[in-house]
């Protein structure tokens, strides 16, 4: 019994030190903008950095924090939603020319490339799928667009309509369903069948959504309104209520990359919850901006978190205790160098092949005893096998076998597409 004691005390003392690893430091402010910020986020390999400004701007950064990209549409239709797509070719800006279109930019060269008109009014999200191949944006006028890449251009796939303002959307991190609330006091699941999204179940709840949002890696999602934050987990294919947490939020709510953390605004805080237990509970308030919040973006890494508000500010907070994405991991592994062909196969099914197939004495951390030489070969050993890992499925991605072994060629169209 007395040991069962002191086990029972070092778990407790075990699970406080863990907590407590996760800190944050402001980095950078981003200020002197005309306008509140309404959006503000990292590409999936924290290699661009995007901004949207309430007098419907967007600027994009590089990792050097210089400005690459910047583009100033109607200012009457406020500020613009966007989303980078996974593998970081495109970057999704909503309210391009107007408040119901889409602009498709191309990274590369920074060029429109495709502009969408599916929507009659104001565009209030827009959201890439994990594998790229769909792209969902909600609008005022009722209706949730699917859009589908298809011969290099985005086409329009599906259109839900319902009784009022749709706003959130959100896929599960295999893209096998599909979340929408809105403002009919509704929550719609979608389940994908045969390339097109088919409505499986729905709810109705007491309160406007202001947003939805999937667990990255388990079939849990959220919804916010200016009341709650409610947790949902799908139970055969059934929305199924988890648990319910009274809280004012102002406009969006996003995990973290592994699920462990939400972060959102109230009022003029930002509030960051602990996921991980049986009920959901305040860990972190941020008292930084001098207004409205309109909520936070974790990078994908785990090492940045970015709040954005109506004070006309963008805070950068460096970040330590969060997990990377298991994406992130591969890319460290790498040491950030990923083709573009490489990045555009690392869907969550081939990514976890990856990692279970890798030696698990090369991802060990390093230990006091380890020398440099001894770790850098180690990290070189660990590169070139998630090297040839990455080389197998690209190769099966495209349907080619490389004729050099360690080279894989691959037709630059099929790139581009």
């Amino acid at each position: 019994m007395k040991y069962l004691v002191f086990l029972v005390i070092a778990i407790q003392i075990s699970l406080k030190v863990v907590s407590q690893d996760f800190t944050f430091k402001e980095k950078k402010e981003l200020s002197g903008y005309s306008d509140y910020i309404m959006d503000a986020r990292f590409s999936p390999f924290r290699n661009y950095f995007a901004i949207t400004i309430g007098n419907n701007t967007l600027e994009i950064y590089d990792k050097d924090w210089k400005k690459v990209f910047t583009h100033q549409g109607n200012p009457k239709s406020v500020g613009g939603q966007i989303s980078f797509s996974p593998d970081e070719k495109f970057l999704a800006y909503a309210k391009y020319k107007s408040d119901n279109d889409i602009a498709i930019i191309r990274l590369e060269d920074k060029k429109v490339v495709q502009v969408l008109n599916g929507h009659a009014q104001n565009i209030n999200k827009v959201e890439f799928s994990h594998n790229g191949k769909y792209l969902a944006s909600t609008s005022s006028d009722n209706a949730v667009c699917i859009w589908l890449w298809k011969d290099e251009q985005l086409i329009l796939l599906q259109k839900f309509i319902y009784d009022d303002s749709s706003v959130g959307v959100s896929f599960s991190y295999d893209d096998k369903y599909i979340v929408t609330g809105g403002y009919n006091k509704k929550v719609y699941l979608y389940q994908l069948k045969a390339e097109k999204y088919d409505l499986i179940d729905s709810i109705a709840v007491k309160y406007w959504q202001n947003d939805v949002c999937f667990h990255p890696s388990e079939y849990e999602f959220v919804t916010s309104s200016l009341y709650e934050v409610r947790r949902y987990n799908l139970d055969k294919q059934k929305i199924k209520l988890s648990d319910t947490l009274i809280l004012y939020v102002n406009h969006k709510v996003k995990y973290n990359s592994t699920g462990e953390y939400l972060v959102f605004g109230k009022n003029q805080d930002v509030v960051i919850l602990d996921m991980t237990k049986d009920k959901m509970r305040v860990f972190e308030n941020i008292y930084r901006h001098g207004d409205y919040v309109f909520g936070g973006n974790f990078s994908d890494d785990g090492k940045f978190l970015t709040t954005f508000s109506s004070d006309k500010t963008c805070i950068v907070w460096e970040l330590t205790g969060i997990e990377p994405s298991r994406k992130s991991l591969i890319a460290e592994y790498m040491s950030s160098e990923l083709t573009s062909a490489q990045k555009i196969i690392l869907t969550s099914g081939v990514i976890e092949n990856i990692l279970k197939n890798l030696d698990e004495s090369l991802v060990l951390p390093r230990d006091e005893f380890e020398t440099t030489i001894q770790f850098n070969d180690r990290k070189s050993k660990l590169k070139s096998e998630v090297l040839a890992l990455l080389q197998f499925y690209t190769e099966k991605h495209y349907g080619i076998k490389s004729k050099v072994p360690g080279k894989v060629i691959i037709p630059v169209e099929r790139v581009i597409g």
